[in-house]
């Protein structure tokens, strides 16, 4: 995949996950974003496209951000090859930003056909909800995701 083409998609689900999010949440999300980023461990059983990078590889806790659109793109497009799937969610806002966590699968390729969601026409990209609280359902109405965050942000560890 081309690198604007992986920025468009990248810009692409972060409109959508937004968009999306609002259906569950109180909090105002801006236009703005910023991402953080969890690469998931190096996979072992790869398909003959494939390829894993041990040097990506980050705990289930660590996220690295938060990062511009560019600088993402420069980290997740490895000379034409890109994960095979990325979850997108709003996980907090300020006033200026949206901030979207993106959970990478540490497969990467250039073959458009191991693309997760190709056949959706968003390439790798999986727009997923917000984490909700505990005990959180859809009855209960909208919830905030600066009280998750508050309740929860111990269980993260944020790094550039």
């Amino acid at each position: 995949m081309e690198k604007d083409d992986f920025r468009k998609l990248l810009n692409k689900a972060g409109e959508e996950a937004v968009t999306f999010s609002r259906h569950y949440v109180t909090d105002d999300l801006p236009p703005g974003r910023r991402y953080f980023i969890n690469i998931r461990q190096a996979h072992e059983e790869l398909k003959p496209s494939e390829r894993t990078f041990e040097n990506l590889a980050m705990s289930l806790k660590e996220f690295r951000g938060p990062l511009t659109e560019s600088e993402v793109v420069e980290i997740l497009w490895v000379a034409g090859a890109i994960p095979v799937w990325v979850d997108v969610s709003v996980y907090q806002t300020d006033e200026e930003y949206s901030y979207l966590d993106l959970r990478v699968c540490n497969r990467f390729s250039s073959i458009a056909a191991d693309y997760y969601y190709g056949e959706c026409g968003m390439g790798p990209f999986g727009i997923k909800s917000p984490s909700f609280p505990p005990s959180w359902n859809e009855a209960k109405g909208k919830f905030s995701l600066m009280e998750r965050v508050r309740l929860f942000q111990h269980h993260r560890i944020e790094f550039l």
